[in-house]
């Protein structure tokens, strides 16, 4: 049978294992739409500089589809604040593993002590999504 303690701890490294999920998901995301971004910009700069005549009829249509392509990820990669969250997951995710440690290593008189403290960092913490949860809590116990 768990202890309390046991149990806190669990809790708090299944949470410390979702935040580092989701800022790994954010930090994919900006890579992916921010680099998307910059070779598109970068493609359609670069056609800009053709001579109209000595291209293809296609190709003149192609370089402004590709310009608004392009505002359209850097619109998306700047309202969608990645790297903020990111950050955000992550010192959630260093603050849940401190808490943790803590437990683990008996620097806490009692659970009552830690569960203040797990409360604090947990409103002051971005929402994971349940799935994110979910598949932590199965790694956690060997499932994933």
């Amino acid at each position: 049978m768990h202890s309390e303690t046991d149990k806190i701890a669990e809790s708090l490294r299944i949470s410390q294992m979702a935040h580092y999920a989701c800022a790994e998901r954010y930090q994919l995301k900006h890579s992916l739409v921010g680099g998307s971004a910059v070779v598109l910009t970068t493609v359609t700069s670069a056609l800009t500089f053709f001579d109209a005549k000595s291209v293809s009829p296609q190709l003149i249509y192609l370089i402004p589809l590709l310009g608004v392509l392009s505002a359209v990820l850097v619109a998306v990669q700047t309202f969608s604040r990645f790297l903020e969250r990111y950050e955000a997951h992550r010192i959630a995710a260093v603050n849940y593993g401190t808490l943790q440690r803590r437990l683990s290593y008996g620097q806490v008189q009692d659970a009552k002590e830690i569960l203040k403290e797990w409360e604090d960092v947990s409103s002051r913490s971005p929402v994971t999504p349940t799935k994110v949860r979910d598949i932590s809590k199965r790694k956690m116990k060997g499932e994933g």
